[in-house]
């Protein structure tokens, strides 16, 4: 699978986003999900680690990873086209 994705100028905030939409933060191509509650410890990374566990709320377009955005953070828009390779 191709993932290709371009950068708008346009800032917003996560909380804006809508499921589905993909976004750049920290020069990754991320997409917004349903929050998914983690009690294990075993992927937990800080500063999104408290003590009742972790909420991952996006995935790495790149990796495939669940990761976690703060609702007040700045994300830059992105255009991503996604092809089936055969």
């Amino acid at each position: 699978m191709e993932i290709r994705g371009e950068r708008k100028n346009k800032k917003v905030r996560f909380a804006s986003l809508k499921e589905g939409e993909a976004f750049y933060y920290n020069s990754e191509l991320l997409m917004k999900t349903s929050a998914v509650y983690d009690k294990s410890t075993l992927f937990s990374t800080p500063p999104y680690e408290d003590l009742s566990g972790t909420i991952y709320n996006c995935v790495s377009l790149r990796h495939g990873r669940m990761m976690a955005c703060a609702d007040d953070a700045m994300v830059g828009i992105a255009r991503v086209h996604i092809e089936k390779e055969y």
